[in-house]
């Protein structure tokens, strides 16, 4: 009887620590999916993310080469107009100086009439001068 109430008890410890050994087990595969079931959530989480930042990235990666673009334009405009500002400036400035000539040219012939008016009057007077009339 003693006996059997050993094996009895050995039986019955053996029977605790199986059981607690199944909760042990059941504890550790629950903690273990919950684990998993974390790091999936962070995981699409992170996914989520990530998508984000891609998603900005090609979205400033767009705007930056329309800002570029628009830059690239207004400054090839900007040279357009500054080259057309260079070529009329050069214009008036070679008009000008064709003005300034022409002016030149007309002074200098005007001077010589001047001048030449001015010999023949000198001329006459000379004549007027040596002229018999004019002596008393």
């Amino acid at each position: 009887v003693e006996l059997t109430q050993k094996l009895q008890m050995v039986t019955d410890a053996l029977q605790n620590v199986n059981q607690s050994r199944s909760i042990e087990a059941t504890a550790e595969k629950a903690v273990t999916n919950k684990r998993a079931t974390v790091l999936e959530e962070s995981n699409q989480e992170l996914l989520v993310l990530v998508q984000t930042l891609l998603d900005q990235q090609t979205a400033l990666k767009v705007q930056l080469d329309k800002q570029g673009w628009e830059c690239q334009d207004s400054v090839e405009k900007k040279t357009a107009l500054l080259r057309e500002l260079t070529l009329l400036e050069t214009a008036e400035g070679e008009s000008a100086q064709r003005e300034r000539d022409s002016w030149r040219i007309k002074l200098e012939e005007s001077n010589s009439q001047v001048a030449e008016k001015l010999q023949t009057v000198l001329q006459k007077t000379e004549k007027k001068k040596k002229s018999p009339r004019n002596s008393p």
